[in-house]
């Protein structure tokens, strides 16, 4: 493989996900100078975010010291080059902590992004949060979510109660990326992360989902065909590809000393992921997963 033209090697890796990519680069030194031209063109975090936004480094900075994240589709089509053309033309979805708000407006000025509309929404356990929606010249769209407190926890119960599958539950903060059922996404499967009584699907639990009604499971089956992602409706054909740990790569660019592959509860890694911190009282109130 070391000696293939990178015009051939190209789609045999946009076919894998950036856990995989990443580490067949660490095979061998000759490996790793091999893939280094692709890697730096599919995975190198400015590359990627100048294709929305004019000032990539200064918005990663601003996130390092809000806490935010970006979420959704595109960073889905970050780990899975070849997913993203399936997703190119969808919003963007960012979460950051409420006291935050307006340094995030005010960054998303100075990407010249203006706002359209706000809305408030309850979730209950106290989480709160309100929707702004901004847009700009190019018609690219974001939605900014602000909630009460850590981001990564709120993130997790929003994607809980709403209809998110595991194969969404990646984020880019300012300091690295994470992927919390990376297995699977390797294989292309998603699975709803919501049972029929609403409540949220432990991991491993062996347990069939069911949606709550049939209009939301064809809504999960449309949204995970459209991204090339296989819907799962029996534990035994996702057996083993769910995670106790997230995979978790630094960005060089923002000052970590070590940019390889980490695999640990995101708790453990909030306040160097994200920047947040909680009690360990708070944390033993929280469900992580």
């Amino acid at each position: 493989m070391e000696q293939l033209p990178y015009d051939i090697l190209e789609p045999i890796f946009n076919h894998l996900s950036l856990h995989d990519a990443f580490c067949v680069s660490l095979t061998s030194r000759n490996m790793y100078a091999h893939l280094l031209p692709y890697l730096y063109e599919k995975y190198n975090i400015n590359k990627y975010l100048r294709k929305w936004f004019t000032r990539p480094k200064a918005l990663l900075e601003t996130f390092r010291k809000t806490g935010a994240i970006l979420y959704g589709d595109h960073v889905l089509g970050y780990f899975v080059p070849d997913i993203w053309v399936l997703v190119k033309d969808s919003d963007w979805k960012l979460c950051v902590p409420l006291k935050y708000k307006n340094a995030i407006r005010n960054e998303l000025h100075r990407q010249e992004f203006v706002l359209d509309s706000w809305e408030d929404r309850f979730w209950g356990h106290g989480l709160e949060r309100s929707s702004y929606h901004y847009h700009n010249s190019q018609g690219i769209q974001i939605h900014v979510q602000t909630v009460e407190n850590c981001t990564l926890h709120c993130w997790i119960i929003m994607a809980r109660r709403g209809t998110f599958t595991s194969a969404e539950m990646n984020i880019i903060s300012g300091w690295g990326i994470a992927s919390m059922y990376w297995k699977a996404l390797c294989y292309r499967y998603g699975r709803p992360l919501v049972a029929k009584s609403g409540l949220p699907l432990s991991p491993g639990g062996g347990q069939c989902w069911r949606c709550p009604d049939d209009y939301i499971r064809k809504t999960f089956v449309e949204r995970c065909l459209k991204k090339g992602i296989r819907l799962v409706e029996r534990p035994s054909e996702c057996h083993g590809l769910d995670d106790d740990d997230a995979f978790v790569l630094y960005f060089h660019s923002a000052g970590k000393k070590s940019t390889r592959p980490i695999y640990s509860p995101l708790k453990d890694l909030e306040m160097e992921l994200v920047g947040t911190c909680w009690t360990s009282e708070e944390k033993s109130k929280k469900i992580w997963r």
